[in-house]
């Protein structure tokens, strides 16, 4: 029997165009539902991903949006529950529902493979599902990305799997109790990569985020299998503690699947056993780990493991994840997400690794005042892998935008300063070029990374524009 929340005709999406709910409403399509959506009044990466697949967008959130539809499904971001079109839809007596509830609906009708973990499960999801497809088995999937590859970030197929991106933030953190994203899902496969102290707005310490994990592992069906990096110690003594199959993915001899090489080609084992070997197009170490998780539950499946690796090679990555925009005259801009310390450090290994040659230069965008206090040391000790770093001004979100006690770009610049690290405010388009043409000035090749889970995106085009000037004249 089709789960209840699924069994509606016409859906409205609040906030449609963040990259979930656009996942979201690509996969409800492909179901043949009708969908509506409403969002801020800016044009997002996802905006053409969804006019092409028919979805109306309405601009701004009003009460008369939801005329016509059956269900309202909204999420965090927008107010939340406190949405004009969510307490107008209560208010109607129309169905309403929080975004993983419709995921966790979605994982009850397939198989499902969730990805979680603090670093790398957008990239790992993804990865997953291309691979999946490419080897013929027709996954659906709802990747966190805009999108990857030639592939949209939603789908639902016609195979038995659905990999779904798990991800421990709240489905609203305006809500009296909050429950973590990924307790709504029911799946029978879950790969973590890795535990780490993120989202300080939710969780208070290190303690916190593990117990949601815990809770998380509760729901692998006992036929099914946990999958975790055994290079994590916290990681995997909680895994040891459930009552369910579990391997490990990693470097360290005593992982069941173990990384054999770090160099560029590298080769994975089981048992000790080489199954593959490969020179995937990801780099970066934490990639590597990212592709050994991937064919380890290929193998574990009973796929072709050497059909598995044959996909993995070819998969280039996420948007917004170590994406490649343009080279001018021997420098590079690139384009990422991170935006926790981890992530910042690990990116930045991966492009030293790669670009050799090259200096580094950062534009980072910090996301939300309560990770930059939480987190402040640790960003600075990441940004210093840099070589030269600029600060754009905060992305708040929209609960934080209104507390007095608010961590700026401008305290975290000082902080650096007083840590031995020099960092460039860019508030304008004069700092952007100033910035550029310095760096030109000090060295012929860098490698222009702008980063943050922010719009810092945006600016890519005007720095390639400073770039082409520069070397016009």
């Amino acid at each position: 029997m089709k789960d209840q929340i699924l069994s509606y005709q016409k859906y409205h999406l609040v906030g449609i165009q963040g990259v979930g709910m656009t996942a979201l409403a690509l996969i409800l399509r492909d179901m043949d539902k009708t969908v509506s959506g409403s969002d801020i009044n800016e044009t997002f990466l996802t905006s053409s991903l969804l006019t092409a697949r028919g979805v109306g967008i309405s601009a701004g959130f009003d009460p008369k949006n939801i005329a016509g539809s059956e269900a309202v499904v909204y999420s965090g971001a927008h107010q939340g529950a406190n949405n004009p079109e969510v307490r107008a839809a209560v208010e109607a007596g129309q169905a309403v529902f929080v975004m993983p509830e419709v995921l966790g609906a979605l994982s009850r009708e397939r198989e499902t493979l969730a990805v979680c973990g603090c670093h790398g499960k957008t990239t790992t999801t993804a990865l997953a599902a291309y691979v999946w497809e490419r080897i013929g088995l027709q996954a659906s999937y709802f990747v966190g990305g805009p999108g990857f590859m030639d592939y949209p970030a939603g789908k639902w197929g016609r195979g038995r799997l659905f990999v779904a991106e798990a991800d421990e933030y709240v489905e609203d953190p305006q809500a009296p109790n909050p429950q973590a994203k990924f307790l709504y899902l029911s799946p029978k496969y879950v790969i973590c990569t890795n535990i780490d102290f993120d989202h300080p707005d939710i969780y208070k310490n290190m303690d916190e985020m593990v117990a949601a994990y815990s809770r998380f592992f509760d729901r692998v069906d006992p036929a099914g299998f946990l999958l975790v990096n055994g290079d994590d110690q916290r990681l995997t003594r909680l895994a040891a503690q459930k009552k369910v199959r579990v391997y490990t993915f990693g470097r360290g001899d005593k992982c069941d699947f173990r990384v054999t090489d770090e160099a560029h080609r590298f080769g994975l084992a089981y048992n000790g056993k080489q199954i593959a070997s490969l020179d995937p197009e990801l780099y970066g170490g934490h990639n590597m780990l990212n592709i050994a998780s991937v064919l380890a539950f290929c193998h574990l499946t009973g796929q072709n493991v050497t059909r598995a690796a044959r996909a993995a090679e070819e998969f280039r990555g996420v948007k917004r994840r170590m994406e490649e925009y343009l080279e001018i005259e021997g420098n590079y801009i690139f384009d990422d997400y991170a935006h926790h310390p981890a992530e910042i450090a690990a990116t930045l290994k991966a492009f030293r690794q790669r670009f050799s040659e090259h200096r580094l230069a950062v534009i980072f965008q910090p996301h939300t005042y309560s990770r930059t206090k939480a987190l402040k040391d640790e960003f600075i000790k990441a940004l210093k892998l840099a070589d030269r770093v600029a600060l754009m001004p905060v992305f708040a979100s929209e609960r934080e935008k209104d507390k007095d006690s608010l961590y700026t770009t401008d305290d975290l610049s000082a902080l650096a300063r007083q840590k031995g690290l020099e960092t460039t405010t860019l508030r304008s388009a004069e700092d952007f070029s100033g910035f550029i043409v310095g760096s030109q000035r000090e060295y012929p090749a860098w490698l222009y990374v702008t980063m943050g889970a922010g719009d810092v995106y945006k600016n890519i085009n005007y720095i390639g524009q400073v770039l082409h000037d520069y070397h016009k004249q």
